[in-house]
């Protein structure tokens, strides 16, 4: 977890409305999924269509 944190204070950008990540977790995540044995899977598997829209407006 400290670990986590820690890469949330390197990527985060203050802004008026509240705080902004400048970075993609997804790597990050993918990396500690796969220390414990864990396969994150792409966002066309695990997203649905609209889902997949919506991310990408």
């Amino acid at each position: 977890m400290v670990e986590y944190q820690d890469w949330k204070l390197r990527h985060v950008a203050a802004t008026v409305g509240g705080r902004v990540y400048i970075a993609d977790k997804r790597p990050f995540v993918a990396r500690v999924l796969a220390e414990a044995g864990l396969r994150l899977k792409p966002d066309s598997e695990r997203l649905s269509a609209s889902a997949l829209a919506e991310r990408w407006t």
